[in-house]
């Protein structure tokens, strides 16, 4: 059905709109992983279901060396400190030279009639085993798979396939290692069931690392046909708002521009680190500026593979402490002061000579430059800011940027349910401006806008009032009408400073 912005044409009920359950925030992570489908959205609740989907606990081929990667080490920390079964979103990012493995199997009359390909690329497959063998019922095939070929207990095993679609489709969805391909075997059924045996998944094509993504594939493509990679996989409304990081990838400036480009089209806020080996002086060269928080210096933690001391992006306690405020409905905390830790590290970047870079002089000069500072004030190691990298004033605080998600994510749904008409009768504009004030007022409930709440009848006031929100006809331009575009005015009052933030959230409706 197509959309029309004016009047709401089908309506069960009068009043004001309503803006429905909120469905929270979700992760949305940029990775290096040892296996997993590339470019690809997965989605998880568990650090345990990370692993079991990516690998990790041999470590990822990364250089000359095998170690755990830097997404992995973040994931443990955010979900050991208490985020228990938050929701993310991850997207592997590899390399060009990158390859799947795959195995071709017979069938009875030596024609080739499925491939078992590896989820995902790399060298990880080569030795995994596939012994197939007749299934429990008649006319169907048994699948097991081996981790190894000396292995006796099998990673996954698949019974009573066939060779239909949905019996294929089932064994890819459900296996965290293999999907499979019909060949199409010429040869009369049953005949065309696969050759009982054992079959390498690297022997017809072996799987090739290349666990060095470029910039541009961290940042990936979206040519319109419905096929994405890399972080731009996740531009779709479905996968809803968060937060977007990209442990150890995220020191390019394109792959930065990327992840801000989420904040207004998918309502998401960017976190990034400074490189590895950054100084007091050099990291302050290397601010972006753009719509989301910057963190120096980085905690340490030993690689569980190689025993290696290694730097780590902090961004996993800054969401671990911002959900763990959430779940409490408390939107008037953040990530910064005496209450944020950074712990289960052994250590920070410091000065050659061991001493720390960063003391509350230093600190104060980093704040300023929009840098929120990890350090040692005293009682152990803390995160001291709560500042965008943003130049614009009015954006400064991560705060704002915040809230201005969550507002703008219910407005879409608000307006996503709707059916419009392209007439300018009836009350729509008033019931959507009074459904937007009941949101508000709830949001300045928990704490996330400094001021009182305002009645309907109520002029704004920038002295008094936490919040302003306008939506009528008048808002609409020309061009509006003409393409079917709907406006919603707010400003608000950042709780953290109190600084009046104004924003426009528009929403163009779809046509036939």
């Amino acid at each position: 059905m197509a959309n029309f912005v004016g009047t709401i044409v089908t309506r069960t009920t009068a009043g004001p709109l309503a803006t429905g359950a909120d469905p929270g925030d979700s992760i949305f992570i940029a990775i290096q992983a040892e296996r997993g489908l590339e470019d690809t959205v997965h989605e998880f609740t568990s650090y345990a279901r990370f692993r079991q989907m990516f690998g990790g606990a041999e470590g990822t081929p990364l250089g000359s060396d095998t170690r755990i990667t830097e997404a992995d080490e973040v994931l443990n920390i955010l979900y050991s400190k208490g985020t228990s079964r938050k929701r993310c979103f991850a997207v592997r990012c590899v390399g060009s030279s990158a390859v799947q493995a795959f195995a071709t199997v017979p069938d009875g009359s030596a024609v080739n009639t499925i491939k078992i390909h590896a989820k995902g690329s790399g060298t990880w497959a080569n030795t995994y085993e596939a012994t197939v063998s007749s299934g429990t019922k008649a006319d169907t095939w048994k699948l097991e798979l081996f981790k190894a070929a000396s292995d006796t207990v099998a990673l996954e095993t698949f019974d009573n396939l066939t060779l239909t679609d949905a019996s294929l489709e089932a064994v890819s969805s459900q296996s965290d290692y293999i999907s499979l391909e019909n060949l199409n075997s010429a040869t009369a059924a049953p005949g065309n069931l696969p050759e009982a045996g054992d079959y390498l998944l690297g022997a017809t094509q072996a799987g090739v690392d290349d666990n060095a993504p470029s910039a541009s594939d961290i940042v990936g493509t979206d040519e319109g046909d419905g096929v994405k990679t890399g972080l731009k996989a996740f531009r779709d409304k479905k996968y809803g708002r968060g937060f977007i990081i990209a442990p150890g990838l995220d020191s390019d400036a394109a792959v930065r521009s990327e992840m801000e480009g989420h904040f207004d089209a998918f309502s998401r806020v960017s976190l990034f680190a400074a490189p590895a080996g950054k100084t007091v002086s050099t990291v302050q060269d290397d601010v972006p500026d753009l719509l989301g928080a910057y963190y120096w210096a980085l905690p340490k933690v030993q690689d569980s593979v190689t025993e290696e001391i290694k730097p780590i992006s902090p961004v996993g306690h800054v969401l671990a402490e911002w959900f763990e405020f959430l779940a409490n409905e408390d939107y008037g905390k953040h990530p910064a002061g005496k209450d944020f830790k950074v712990d289960r590290v052994i250590g920070i970047e410091s000065q050659s000579n061991g001493a720390a870079y960063i003391d509350e002089a230093v600190a104060e000069t980093l704040v300023g430059k929009g840098i929120n500072p990890v350090y040692d004030k005293g009682s152990g190691l803390k995160i001291w800011g709560a500042r965008t990298c943003s130049t614009d004033p009015n954006w400064a605080y991560l705060h704002a940027l915040y809230a201005f998600c969550v507002i703008s994510d219910r407005l879409q749904r608000l307006l996503d349910d709707q059916i419009y008409e392209t007439a300018s009768a009836g009350s729509f504009f008033e019931d959507l401006e009074e459904g937007m004030r009941i949101l508000m007022a709830d949001l300045n409930s928990k704490g996330m806008f400094d001021g009182s709440t305002p009645s309907s009848r109520e002029a704004e006031d920038f002295a008094a009032h936490g919040f302003s929100v306008k939506a009528n006809r008048e808002l609409l331009t020309p061009s509006d009408l003409a393409t079917n575009t709907i406006r919603v005015k707010v400003w608000f009052k950042d709780s953290l400073t109190a600084e009046t933030i104004r924003a426009e959230i528009a929403k163009r409706a779809p046509t036939a």
